[in-house]
């Protein structure tokens, strides 16, 4: 009978060094037994099966993703003789101690999540062979979002959000030195300007128009932290170039003057 599914702890501070990335088919041997000894392993299912892992029986059914740590026995019983899935298999930078780390959990359904996060892992697999590099990362991306799924909606599923704010905050952060009116980028990105301002509610808990200036804001504190620009530069790059406003929106976020939070990183 399933058991509660186990949960590792993941180092993720550092991005995997992906050996091998691909799809696969398993079910010509209704039983297959196996471990990687120095590898984990991220699978995308899209098949029934049993999966005997730590002293646990879990159950795989198409759109859950599995991640398992080194050296930990994996045994899977098939139900289908053609059973596909997408993989990776990985090494993570050591960690000196598991305390802080977010924890993964063996097998996970992502529901509603699945065929997006499937896509971008299959992208990975794509890129695997001509750029390394950009799949390494995207695989990185893909277990954050696993290990750190979003809140449950009143129907149990996890909450999506609408494709077009992650275009919204894409947009706004590569603009943040040009004046940006809600409408324009609600326009740019195909959503009505409420539409848009209920998205940024649903996901931030402020209004598009608090989030622009937040970014600006927390864009000019690193530059006034670890840059040597002037003061009026720096306004100026983060879309405030009037001194006395740039002052005045410093001021009231962050409690301190432009020059106040230069002066303290000295």
């Amino acid at each position: 009978m399933p058991g509660p599914t186990p949960h590792w702890p993941i180092p993720l501070h550092n991005p995997p060094e992906v050996v091998m990335l691909g799809h696969a088919e398993h079910g010509r041997n209704p039983v297959e037994r196996f471990q990687l000894p120095g590898l984990w392993s991220l699978h995308f299912y899209r098949y029934e099966a049993e999966l005997f892992v730590d002293g646990r029986h879990i159950c795989i059914h198409p759109r859950t993703v599995g991640v398992i740590p080194p050296a930990v026995i994996q045994e899977f019983r098939y139900h289908e003789p053609k059973c596909e899935h997408t993989f990776a298999h990985f090494r993570l930078p050591g960690h000196e101690s598991t305390r802080g780390l977010p924890t993964i959990p063996a097998v996970q359904d992502l529901g509603r999540r699945f065929e997006l996060l499937h896509n971008h892992f299959r992208e990975a697999a794509d890129w695997f062979r001509t750029a390394p590099g950009r799949a390494s990362a995207r695989v990185w991306d893909v277990l954050w979002q696993v290990a750190d799924p979003p809140g449950a909606g009143i129907d149990g599923e996890p909450i999506t959000y609408h494709p077009a704010l992650d275009d919204a905050v894409r947009l706004i952060n590569l603009n943040l030195a040009t004046p940006m009116r809600v409408a324009e980028v609600a326009k740019a990105v195909g959503v009505s300007n409420n539409q848009l301002t209920r998205l940024f509610r649903q996901r931030f808990g402020t209004t598009a128009v608090a989030f622009i200036r937040q970014r600006r804001v927390e864009r000019a504190k690193h530059l006034l932290r670890h840059s040597t620009l002037p003061i009026r530069v720096i306004a100026r790059d983060v879309g405030l170039p009037d001194l006395q406003l740039f002052n005045k929106t410093v001021r009231r976020e962050l409690g301190k003057s432009p020059t106040d939070i230069r002066n303290a990183s000295e």
